[in-house]
């Protein structure tokens, strides 16, 4: 690949966001392919020039990115910085509380202001305050959602309805709190409806869900 920096004409900016229950498939000018997960903001150029290739995000998404030595690929968010040659990863940016970068592929450099880490793959960087906390981790439930699956492993049911609600667009409801923090292992198709959602997570026999006037009521 040969970036282009001898046009005279200066690269656009472009942005592509992404409602509740939907997600997107892009590929940028460098080839890089990029998922981007509901709810989700990427601000990305028609074409990268100079010596970095740099996109910004917001919410989630998952990067299959070019290899090319020369030009290193940088993704920023409001909470973490990531750098990268070629590699493949999920980056969360919603919230301070559940930033994180997933590493599946290759190697990446995540930054804070106040602290750097290189990440193998298997490895997760969170932050902890303004300290970054790495742990090993199963990459797999962090590649899932981009195959058209809500993949839950160990996941608290608070975690699982934030999922949820974003993707169906619903407000969430725990009558009873202290299900909250109940743990479960959950998968279900992305595509299927809310009610069928809803239908295999009470299969589970764990926890009782339903849905009352467009809230999902945990009781």
């Amino acid at each position: 690949m040969k970036l282009d920096q001898s046009s005279s004409v200066p690269a656009q900016l472009m942005a592509i966001s992404t409602p509740r229950g939907k997600d997107y498939h892009l590929t940028l000018a460098d080839g890089t392919q990029v998922w981007l997960n509901a709810e989700s903001h990427l601000e990305f150029p028609d074409r990268f020039t100079g010596d970095k290739r740099e996109v910004r995000l917001q919410g989630e998404a998952y990067f299959e990115v070019k290899k090319d030595a020369k030009h290193p690929f940088i993704v920023y968010s409001d909470y973490l910085t990531t750098r990268v040659l070629g590699t493949a990863f999920d980056v969360r940016a919603r919230s301070a509380r559940d930033a994180s970068v997933t590493l599946v592929t290759g190697r990446v450099l995540v930054k804070t202001q106040d602290a750097d880490q290189v990440l193998t793959p298997g490895q997760q960087a969170s932050l902890a305050g303004s300290q970054l906390a790495v742990k090993a981790v199963d990459t797999y439930p962090y590649t899932q959602w981009k195959e058209g699956f809500f993949y839950f492993d160990n996941q608290t049911l608070f975690s699982i309805m934030q999922e949820l609600a974003r993707w169906y667009s619903v407000n969430v409801s725990f009558d009873d709190t202290s299900k909250m923090n109940v743990q479960l292992h959950f998968v279900v198709e992305r595509n299927k409806s809310l009610g069928e959602a809803i239908a295999n997570l009470n299969a589970l026999g764990i926890v009782h869900a339903r849905i009352e006037g467009g809230v999902i009521v945990i009781d």
